[in-house]
């Protein structure tokens, strides 16, 4: 059962990086068909051998269907990738809330993903402020649309959506299930580059070589310190200030 589920996170990874190339440079429909189809193989790979997965094995190609149903659903309710809080409150939201269902179906407790935070609030919040430096990187490399605020409480409720629905969602399914059991599989190296590859190709519709490589690189060091500490929350936090300020300003 390892020697599949090797080969078929190299087949999803493959599936998905010709998805985005497609959509992106392509055709946006063509993008949206290798998608579903990618999400109906996911979901019907685990119907018909969830007796035979382990627990992880499981939640992890559950896990990959969300990265499809998140360009299915984003691209087909809002049409223009650029509405960027509609996606965030009408797509991750419920996304986010599903994956956290999903985990606490079988068992796996959120606190599992905050581990002795307090102890180390210290050390959380210095990670969290290597967003400001990402964040000023990123900002520097792409001139993508902002989001419009007009006043404090404006900023503030987009500020929180991006903390939570990017920050938290993403890092929840990147490093905390992606990350976390394909290392079940595999060594803790190749997890933390496929990982960090698999989040770096779903920002492929950035159109920017130079943010790809960026954001690959964001992400090594996002699944390293995860695995270091097993602590979602400083990660989480840099994530979302990180695009707090590419984003808002």
């Amino acid at each position: 059962m390892i020697a599949y589920m090797k080969l078929f996170i190299w087949g999803f990874i493959i599936t998905i990086s010709l998805a985005e190339w497609v959509l992106t440079y392509n055709s946006i429909l063509g993008g949206l068909f290798i998608h579903g189809f990618a999400f109906i193989a996911n979901i019907m790979i685990y119907w018909k051998n969830w007796e035979k997965f382990t627990l992880h094995g499981g939640l992890l190609i559950l896990s990959f269907s969300y990265i499809s149903l998140n360009r299915l659903v984003g691209i087909s309710i809002i049409g223009e990738m650029n509405e960027i809080l509609l996606i965030l409150i009408f797509v991750n939201a419920p996304l986010l809330i599903c994956l956290i269902e999903c985990l606490l179906g079988v068992g796996i407790r959120l606190n599992e993903y905050f581990m002795e935070t307090m102890k180390y609030k210290y050390r959380e919040m210095l990670i969290a402020v290597t967003g400001v430096f990402f964040g000023l990187i990123e900002k520097n490399i792409l001139a993508g649309p902002a989001i419009s605020w007009f006043d404090f409480r404006s900023f503030a409720f987009a500020s929180i959506a991006i903390i939570i629905f990017t920050g938290f969602y993403e890092e929840l399914l990147f490093r905390g299930v992606i990350l976390r059991y394909v290392a079940d599989i595999s060594s803790r190296g190749f997890a933390i580059i496929y990982s960090s590859l698999l989040f770096a190709i779903m920002h492929l519709s950035w159109m920017s070589a130079t943010d790809l490589v960026f954001v690959f690189l964001v992400g090594v060091f996002y699944a390293s310190v995860y695995m270091k500490t097993r602590n979602l929350m400083g990660i989480s936090i840099s994530h979302g200030i990180t695009n707090i300020i590419l984003f808002l300003f």
